[in-house]
């Protein structure tokens, strides 16, 4: 049975208008397309508990300040038991084994170590930038990595000693995109797989490859605007996507349709052969699991701190590119997509620059490189644009919000609807002048009424999510 060694509590994800990739909200405002799931909500908006068609049920359970702290399976699987510290960061994990994990934080809330229920343990260091400097791990083996910098935080090289051995250097282009890694020597270590990248004139990646143990594999993408629309590799694998993401996809002779709620979450995975799995999703929003139909466990994934697979257990015959935080891993690279950028899981950080569109806050980033502010336990950014803690009040704030804003909108414009036909009406018997007063000053009210309810349901679930202030002036 499917037991989370490594479940990450989750707080943070795309912005709040957008429905997130996690349990917790998705299915509040999209369950009438997961069929064959029920749904019982706390008072505040959070999940209770989630029953299938089977009739098993999970349930949630969070402290006074909305953190989570257990998840509760059917049996006879254990249940995950989270531990937030005082500034609700996840500081123990003990899973249905009581098997535990704790974490430490530097004083700018980065991982400092990580130690699991075998005594091993990873510790990392920081440059002043908030890049990685070093990552060390200790246990029955020890593999300790350097990593080394431009004075653009873009990394240049890292190596490591130990029982995992060996070296690369990095090349960037203009404008800061990733687009090569040449090997050095040793290995087989973190650091042997060789890349190369092409970009557009929009920084999109277009084309590229990428060798590991000596096999090599292409791909080229092609984009609408900025919406990726198609990949293809040199195997004649293809994909296509819609607006919420990939859609399907074509390995050798199967193909694969991703099945998504109305805001995007990943369902279930069906194939050309008939086959259909569902996705398992811990609280940080990793794919941890698989089911078929019939509900048996095909595949289970465990991850490492930056979302490099570190176990996994996976029935012949499927194919999944969904695992760290939801995103697509791509095995030729060797990196996870999000949204709009890819993520390197070897050292916890993107392969380019905070893009244009991003929130403030990341784009006046010292690193633009940097991965949800350096703290994976706790954050995640799926779009690729900006990283948002994500609590339990954050959950109900959205979830309880976002319909109530929804009403309000609606209602405003039903009424702004009316004032349209009065001024018609006054137009038609003779005083077009009244009429386009009317009309006018409807049009100016009606958009300052819906961007003051915009502003109250964002300063309401700004708190509660961690967001940055906006400032408007008139």
């Amino acid at each position: 049975m499917l037991q989370i060694q490594r479940l990450f509590a989750q707080r943070a994800s795309t912005p709040p208008i957008v429905c997130i990739v996690m349990i917790f909200v998705c299915p509040k405002i999209c369950r009438s397309a997961v069929k064959g799931l029920l749904y019982a909500y706390n008072n505040n908006g959070t999940i209770k508990t989630q029953t299938d068609a089977n009739n098993n049920t999970t349930s949630y359970g969070y402290d006074n300040h909305g953190n989570l702290t257990s998840i509760t399976p059917p049996a006879p699987m254990g249940q995950t038991t989270l531990v937030p510290d005082s500034l609700s960061r996840v500081s123990s994990i003990a899973d249905g084994n009581n098997h535990t994990t704790t974490y430490t934080y530097d004083n700018l809330d980065r991982v400092k170590t990580i130690t699991y229920s075998d005594h091993t343990s990873v510790s990392y260091t920081y440059d002043d930038n908030g890049n990685m400097k070093t990552r060390t791990y200790t246990g029955a083996s020890t593999f300790n990595a350097t990593m080394s910098y431009n004075a653009d935080n873009e990394i240049t090289s890292a190596s490591s000693t130990g029982s995992n051995s060996g070296s690369a250097t990095y090349s960037y282009d203009g404008n800061g995109n990733l687009t090569s890694v040449t090997n050095g020597s040793g290995g087989p270590g973190p650091f042997t797989r060789a890349q190369t990248h092409t970009y557009n004139a929009a920084n999109q990646d277009i084309s590229g490859s990428g060798t590991d143990s000596g096999s090599s594999a292409n791909y080229t993408y092609g984009y609408s605007g900025s919406n990726q629309t198609d990949r293809v590799t040199n195997t004649g694998n293809t994909a296509v996507y819609s607006g919420l993401g990939l859609s399907t996809e074509k390995v050798g002779s199967t193909n694969y349709e991703y099945v998504r709620c109305s805001c995007g979450l990943l369902n279930s995975e069906r194939t050309s052969a008939g086959k259909v799995y569902s996705y398992l999703f811990n609280g940080q929003g990793s794919i941890v699991g698989m089911t078929d139909s019939a509900g048996n466990l095909v595949a289970s994934y465990d991850y490492d701190p930056l979302g490099s697979i570190s176990g996994s257990n996976v029935q012949s015959g499927i194919v999944n590119p969904w695992q760290y935080a939801g995103g697509y891993f791509d095995s030729t690279t060797g990196l996870t997509k999000f949204g709009i950028r890819s993520y390197d899981p070897i050292f916890g950080r993107w392969t380019q620059r905070t893009p244009v569109g991003g929130t403030l806050q990341e784009t006046l980033k010292a690193n633009p490189y940097e991965y949800a502010d350096n703290d994976p336990v706790n954050e995640v950014d799926p779009s690729g644009k900006w990283s948002v803690d994500i609590s339990g009040a954050c959950i109900a704030a959205i979830t309880v919000g976002l319909p109530l804003l929804t009403a309000s909108i609606t209602g405003t414009s039903i009424l702004s609807s009316q004032f349209f036909a009065l001024a018609a009406f006054v137009s038609i018997i003779g005083f077009p002048v009244v009429g386009g007063i009317i009309a006018i000053l409807t049009v100016l009210v009606t958009a300052v009424v819906i961007t003051a309810e915009l502003i109250v349901f964002y300063e309401a679930i700004r708190s509660a999510c961690g967001l940055p202030e906006i400032h408007i002036r008139f």
